[in-house]
């Protein structure tokens, strides 16, 4: 049986979003299944079936559970050097833990103290990979936005406070 294409994916979910009684629950469970269908045919399918280069280095942000968890875990069995972001340092622990025992995984995992909404956070974590990079001998090669908060309710009946802030980190 031939899979359904990604234009009907997104038509339905489309659909689904826009009916008015539905919009609550099947619109927040619809666009996470289309991110979550272009996620997986973009990076797990055209990332990684391409040879690992040698050298390369990928930053992803939202490690400290989920998807980005798991992704950080798979490209360091994968032989790429992996600066994981992560918001607690609990959750960097828990990070580490995970990964494979060996030498090599210990050193291509490097959990980084990261809120995206905070600038000095990025800074710190641009300046602490600039200067492992350069001492591995490493490019970055990719970098995986993968943070995010989620806001429930309707926009009309959420505070500016927490819109603001679920557009700081989804959005800025």
């Amino acid at each position: 049986m031939k899979r359904p294409s990604f234009t009907f994916y997104i038509v339905f979910f489309s659909f689904l979003i826009y009916t008015e009684r539905l919009q609550d629950f099947f619109g927040v469970v619809a666009v996470s299944l289309v991110i979550a269908f272009f996620l997986r045919r973009v990076i797990f399918e055209r990332l990684l079936q391409k040879s690992t280069p040698a050298n390369a280095a990928v930053l992803v942000t939202g490690c400290s559970s989920g998807f980005g968890h798991a992704f950080a875990l798979r490209l360091v069995r994968r032989g790429f050097m992996v600066f994981a972001g992560v918001r607690r340092a609990e959750d960097g622990a828990a990070l580490q833990a995970a990964r494979p025992a060996d030498d090599a995984a210990r050193r291509l995992l490097v959990p980084l103290l990261l809120d995206v909404s905070s600038a000095a956070d990025v800074e710190a974590a641009a300046a602490t990979i600039e200067a492992r990079l350069r001492v591995e001998g490493r490019t970055l090669y990719a970098l995986v936005n993968n943070a995010g908060v989620h806001v429930p309710g309707p926009i009309e009946t959420t505070s500016l406070d927490a819109v603001r802030a679920a557009f700081d980190v989804n959005v800025f």
